[in-house]
């Protein structure tokens, strides 16, 4: 096994990485878990490859695509959002539900007695796109070369001396029956050979947003007052807490989950089936802790996109126009906190259409006193604002109650 996952771990380039995956069984104290349908439950935890303890008694994997270490923000996951290259074709099924490819592979390998996998390592250069994979791959399962259910761009695949947990498989271990690892494609030379045209490429992947915890959860923060809390975050950022349901728990272990990024809750005992986020928020609420609601929360959304939109510099055809909105907005409210002493100060003589200084007890004309405005308003804002006498008369007349007087009732 170790040739040819080391082979597989030095497809992957610079700064990105394959994935194993195990698969295992969801037991729930001592007794294994299952569907609606009676099919077993399974949990698939990735690994990095140098943490990856390969064995030949368990379901082991590799991932088809090549995942940019970067981005596991929140722990490991082999989903879409974490790569954007794929390094594997693996077409299924060969030998039982799906017909031989004309093109021979890097590697055949047995899942179960008849039933085969063909890989195909793609040129580094060549790695193929998400979008551009997906296309030929279910072109390739329309034709008849793969399973139509296995058109995922970040696929699991078997390896040999994997386990196979189906039912009636008989735990049957992958064997690898031809490995050419000198062979290396082009997803063209691929779609040619198998004569399959590739529909239009999808390009409409999402990014995930990763929030992380800033600490400052109330509700966390109530729990570990209370002394409810019993383990740190985990890579995935759930924390150990006391389940409200524990006395109810027949392990003896008091343990739920509570993450709060998302404020969510989770028990996996058997008597906790009910214990979803939003009772346990109630619960919360009821024991005098915080009144909150489930989902991610808004002080962490907000900070996010507050970073993201700080980074976005305005152009020509986008300007920033909220922000120049702002400016303005804040320029006049200044504007107005400096016109209020001027109000205090200045009187409009209506028959001379002069200013009275209240304060030097002097009469000065309009022109000398728009100019005396300006000079302050440009000293104090740096530009100017609409003239001063349009300002005034508006705004002695209203509710800052700037003096008026007619020229026979000012004392000079």
């Amino acid at each position: 096994m170790s040739s040819f996952t080391d082979y597989l771990t030095s497809i992957a380039p610079e700064r990105e990485t394959i994935l194993f995956v195990r698969q295992k069984p969801v037991v729930r104290n001592g007794v294994p878990l299952t569907h609606k349908d009676g099919s077993p439950k399974y949990t698939w935890i990735p690994y990095l490859p140098h943490r990856a303890r390969l064995s030949d008694e368990a379901a082991w994997y590799a991932n088809t695509g090549c995942f940019i270490a970067e981005r596991f923000k929140e722990g490991l996951s082999a989903s879409a959002a974490n790569c954007e290259m794929v390094a594997f074709m693996v077409l299924d099924d060969i030998g039982t539900k799906s017909k031989a490819p004309p093109i021979e592979p890097t590697w055949k390998l047995e899942t179960s007695p008849g039933n085969y996998q063909w890989g195909y390592t793609f040129a580094l250069d060549d790695q193929p796109t998400k979008g551009e994979f997906s296309a030929a791959i279910k072109a390739n399962a329309e034709a008849g070369f793969t399973d139509p259910g296995a058109v995922n761009p970040v696929r699991n695949f078997r390896i040999p001396d994997s386990v196979n947990l189906k039912e009636g498989r008989d735990n049957f271990k992958a064997v690898l029956t031809e490995f050419h690892p000198e062979r290396e494609f082009t997803l063209t030379q691929i779609v040619i050979a198998c004569g399959v045209t590739p529909g239009p490429v999808d390009t409409a992947y999402i990014r995930g947003v990763y929030l992380e915890d800033d600490g400052l959860d109330t509700v966390l923060e109530w729990l570990r007052e209370r002394g409810l809390l019993l383990d740190p975050a985990n890579g995935e950022g759930w924390y150990g807490v006391v389940c409200p349901n524990h006395a109810a728990h027949t392990t003896g272990d008091p343990s739920g989950r509570y993450n709060p990024v998302s404020r969510s809750y989770t028990c996996f005992h058997g008597h906790c089936d009910e214990w979803d986020s939003e009772r346990f928020l109630r619960w919360v609420e009821a024991e005098g802790g915080p009144k909150t609601g489930y989902g991610l929360r808004d002080d962490l959304l907000a900070k996010k996109f507050g970073d993201a939109l700080s980074k976005i510099t305005p152009t020509e055809e986008f300007p920033n126009e909220a922000a120049e909105v702002i400016q303005e907005v804040e320029r006049r409210e200044l504007g107005r906190v400096e016109k209020a002493g001027w109000y205090e100060r200045f009187a409009y003589v209506v028959d001379d259409d002069a200013y009275f200084d209240l304060v030097e007890r002097q009469e000065i004309t309009r022109t000398a006193f728009n100019a005396l405005y300006r000079q302050h308003i440009v000293r104090e804002n740096s530009e100017l604002l609409p003239q001063a006498e349009q300002l005034l008369s508006i705004e002695q007349q209203g509710e800052l109650g700037a003096r008026m007087a007619a020229r026979r009732g000012v004392s000079r």
